[in-house]
């Protein structure tokens, strides 16, 4: 009589979690546990060279472990990591805006963030959490937060143009049913109309 005594391996999957996903300036760790004999990595079909340890940053896209224990027994495990692409506010006023000194500048960062952060010469502007401000003479940073939890940011630089300054010159004394002639001069960057 002989007997014959199979050796099974026992299920030692790694566990890589559900899949995810992650802004796109972020990368997750994704770790399949410690104490296995051997872990081979591979992103998006391609055996990620010299990745042999149990855990990994990645970025989006699939990725794939495969581990065997000290006795030789596979084990694997795959996940999905997808990209969500950062907020981008922007105020549709170009790199830099002029305006005249006296008046505001509306500056929009765009609706549907979750949060908005305002900056006026690197300096927080508390109370300022919506998406539009009235803004004057400086720098200004918007850091937005959308409905994935990713952070975009816009900045602007605005600058008070003066007021130009029109005067009129010549007489100003004349005879009834008289006329003179005057000058007038429109001042710095200004234009005249009558």
């Amino acid at each position: 009589l002989q007997i014959t005594v199979a050796t099974c391996c026992p299920d030692i999957s790694p566990d890589l979690g559900p899949d995810i996903s992650v802004c796109s300036d972020e990368t997750h760790t994704l770790d399949a546990g410690a104490g296995f004999g051997s872990y081979e990595w591979i992103e998006n079909g391609i055996v990620m060279s010299g990745e042999t340890g149990s855990s990994i940053e990645a970025d989006s896209g699939t990725y794939i472990v495969n581990i065997t224990n000290g006795d030789g027994c596979p084990g694997t495990d795959t996940i999905e990591i997808g990209n969500n692409q950062l907020p981008d506010p922007d105020f549709g006023l170009g790199e830099n805006s002029s305006f005249c000194t006296g008046s505001l500048v509306t500056l929009d960062a765009g609706p549907g963030m979750t949060t908005y952060r305002w900056y006026e010469n690197s300096v927080l502007m508390v109370g300022e959490v919506t998406n539009t401000i009235e803004a004057g003479n400086g720098t200004y940073v918007v850091e937005v937060v959308d409905a994935n939890g990713c952070l975009g940011s816009e900045s602007i630089e605005l600058s008070a143009s003066p007021l130009p300054s029109p005067t009129i010159d010549g007489d100003n004394v004349f005879c009834e049913n008289g006329s003179i002639n005057i000058i007038g001069l429109a001042g710095s960057g200004g234009t005249l109309t009558w």
